[in-house]
């Protein structure tokens, strides 16, 4: 029955070295490998071979985190990645996922789906407790204090459970901890990396540029996701993966103006 397959579950995720928290990095990482095996980067057969190897080694992986929220960061990443690569066959992902929904309705599948659901938002399920949990921080931090918040680590204190877990989004998690100050800074951040990313890939003239590029803007949407479902605020991973791309970002440029610095040299000698 489901608690039996619960208690199973959590005492295998126990039993091994793979924690959930690493989930969010390996969605990640997941996210920019795939993109990477759909570019022209690997045509490399020992690059891509290599690539190939590191992607099943960290799907096993993320498999084995038990968490629902990194298969839904890889999913919408790669799913982004597809459109990136392909564009031109937007129209045939769209009719294959609605021949996928079609598909679902006649054998009565979407029928289980539904049932699926319709149980996880009742009061007995994850995704309704996961709601309770968030609803009653934002109604309590923005009521008691909404500039600064109630401090880092104590955003627990406005939900009444037994583990003290924060609320389980990282948003809320922030507006909690360090109040609409503190969200307004971390939500610039991240459009100030979305925005630098997606000017990157506009302007780099570098195929292999823009392919980086594109797959950290994939890997950072994957991280956004899977913090809509599990904080992470306060991981390392998130802020050291923030630290990367703005890395990368910079190289990128500095190397289009050496590009450019070069061709405009030669330009000038002939």
């Amino acid at each position: 029955d489901t608690a039996t397959t619960e208690i199973y579950t959590l005492s295998l995720h126990d039993a091994l070295p793979i924690s959930q928290d690493y989930g969010n990095t390996l969605a990640a990482t997941l996210s920019i490998i795939f993109f990477l095996l759909l570019s022209t980067i690997t045509k490399d057969r020992k690059k891509y071979i290599f690539l190939l190897i590191a992607f099943l080694t960290i799907f096993i992986a993320l498999h084995l985190t038990y968490t629902r929220a990194t298969w839904v960061g890889f999913g919408v990443a790669a799913l982004i990645g597809l459109f990136f690569r392909k564009p031109s066959y937007s129209i045939h992902f769209i009719m294959a996922l609605l021949s996928i929904i079609l598909l679902c309705y006649f054998t009565g599948i979407i029928d289980m789906i539904r049932d699926f659901f319709s149980q996880e938002l009742t009061l007995m399920g994850k995704f309704a407790y996961r709601n309770e949990m968030i609803r009653r921080s934002l109604a309590s931090s923005l009521s008691r204090y909404p500039l600064l918040g109630i401090g880092i680590l104590r955003s627990n204190i406005y939900i009444s459970n037994p583990y003290f877990w924060p609320p389980h989004n990282t948003f809320t998690q922030i507006l909690a901890d360090i109040g609409i100050i503190g969200l307004t800074t971390y939500l610039s951040l991240l459009f100030y990396l979305i925005s630098r990313l997606l000017i990157v890939i506009v302007t780099v003239k570098s195929r292999d540029g823009k392919t980086i590029a594109t797959a950290l803007l994939l890997g950072l949407i994957s991280i956004i996701t899977y913090g809509q479902f599990d904080p992470d605020f306060l991981r390392v991973f998130p802020w050291l993966y923030f630290g990367l791309t703005e890395s990368a970002i910079l190289i990128l440029g500095k190397e289009e103006e050496i590009i450019h610095a070069e061709k405009s040299v030669k330009i000038g000698e002939t």
